[in-house]
């Protein structure tokens, strides 16, 4: 079959959605299926080349698809509505909750969240619709999968990863890392996407390294003893892996995801006042062995690394109904 996953891309929206349709995308061609992604713009067309994925742009669609899924927070019904003419089956990926008061197109909704709830779409979408949601569908790199094999439960707490995502808005980043880089002047502080902020950063603080984005972090987090980032896919991730991380809500789309892993305990949750205010260094230290073993623990055995594989099952099962 021939696929298109139109992913959200953007200097405002990072890395996320594309990453976890880039790992679908595996996963159904391992199945033997042709995938390509669709992009609003090339932004990041190099990261789908390089992951030996085929790219065209949306605004060229001009072919007709077995399955399209859609992943993106910005859908107008119009548009997406234009969609099915160029699909037999569509796909929506979903993150919170219902992105239309009533649904009457998709043939499928993911929402691959732990804190997917069915019920949010009972009466919003057609009865047809099949649903995927909760945590055994979560989108999961199959590098994040290799990782968990070989990461271990680190002892120290020295050296602490900083990843706030790929998009532009670098508040966060900027305040975490001179916080903890003048706090911890003996830790190894690496900053991702940071390469934009080497002339924002005191350079007083020289314990902090600065990173431009990396393709396979995998590489940079078997060495990390914490992680610290936003409240986002990266968490279910680090919670599959095993590797203990402070999650901030960075935006309004992350209040579901921050609420349900401070309810659970998989992380650490801290609000952006907690920067300043000494509790960013409290939490760091509040990672001892003890509380590292338990939340490997208990993260691993919520979180396997098969949601992608589930996923692109299903989806064909769907289409050969």
């Amino acid at each position: 079959m021939l696929i298109g996953i139109y992913a959200s891309t953007g200097k405002f929206v990072g890395l996320g959605h594309l990453k976890r349709c880039m790992a679908i995308a595996k996963e159904l061609e391992n199945f033997g299926h042709q995938v390509e992604i669709l992009l609003d713009d090339h932004l990041y067309s190099e990261i789908v080349i390089n992951s030996k994925l085929n790219f065209s742009m949306i605004t060229d669609l001009n072919k007709k698809f077995r399955i399209i899924i859609v992943d993106k927070y910005e859908l107008d019904d119009g548009f997406y509505l234009s969609l099915r003419k160029y699909c037999d089956v569509l796909v929506r990926m979903d993150d919170a909750s219902p992105k239309f008061r009533r649904d009457n197109i998709s043939d499928a909704i993911i929402n691959g969240n732990p804190y997917g709830n069915m019920k949010i779409y009972e009466g919003v979408v057609k009865s047809e619709c099949q649903l995927l949601v909760g945590k055994d569908y979560i989108p999961m790199d199959r590098n994040f999968c290799d990782l968990r094999s070989k990461y271990k439960i680190h002892t120290d707490n020295q050296n602490i990863l900083v990843t706030f995502g790929a998009s532009d808005c670098l508040d966060y980043s900027k305040d975490v890392v001179t916080k903890i880089g003048t706090s911890f002047p003996n830790k190894k502080i690496t900053l991702l996407n940071g390469i934009a902020l080497q002339d924002k950063i005191d350079l007083k603080i020289t314990n902090v390294r600065l990173l431009p984005l990396v393709e396979n972090m995998q590489e940079i987090l078997i060495t990390s003893d914490i992680v610290i980032c936003s409240a986002s896919s990266i968490c279910w991730q680090l919670t599959a892996v095993g590797i203990p991380y402070i999650a901030f809500m960075t935006s309004s789309n992350q209040e579901l995801s921050f609420r349900y892993i401070k309810k659970e305990n998989l992380g650490i949750c801290l609000d952006k006042s907690c920067i300043n205010n000494g509790f960013l260094e409290k939490a760091i230290d509040l990672y001892t062995t003890g509380k590292k073993e338990q939340m490997f623990i208990k993260g691993r055995n919520l979180i396997d690394c098969h949601g992608s594989k589930k996923i692109a099952e299903k989806l064909i099962n769907l289409y050969d109904r």
